[in-house]
């Protein structure tokens, strides 16, 4: 059995020119696990190349359901999470679609 864990963040700032505008910061970890035949007959790096690609895009979906479910019961709305992975570069940066 492997097991991956796929992290996702969401952060998101001002510049402090809106008197009511907050920060935002949303997080979460999800623990996936697959029952890969063999596991020992992979290298390392073909588990991580399968931990990078495929499990992410596995738990994207879950990610976005809650982004989109949570946060607008907490007041904050127009959230967009991407369907699929961007480079967390975009995501930093504030760019969230």
């Amino acid at each position: 059995m492997l097991r991956v864990d796929v992290g996702f963040g969401l952060l998101q700032g001002g510049d402090g020119s809106q008197a009511a505008w907050q920060s935002l910061k949303a997080s979460a970890v999800f623990e996936l696990e697959y029952d890969l035949p063999h596991l020992q007959d992979y290298l390392p790096e073909e588990l991580q190349k399968f931990a990078d690609t495929n499990a992410i895009l596995t738990a994207l979906p879950y990610w976005r359901q809650l982004v989109h479910s949570m946060l607008p019961s907490m007041g904050v709305h127009r959230v967009i999470v991407p369907a699929f992975p961007v480079p967390s570069a975009a995501l930093h940066s504030g760019r969230f679609a």
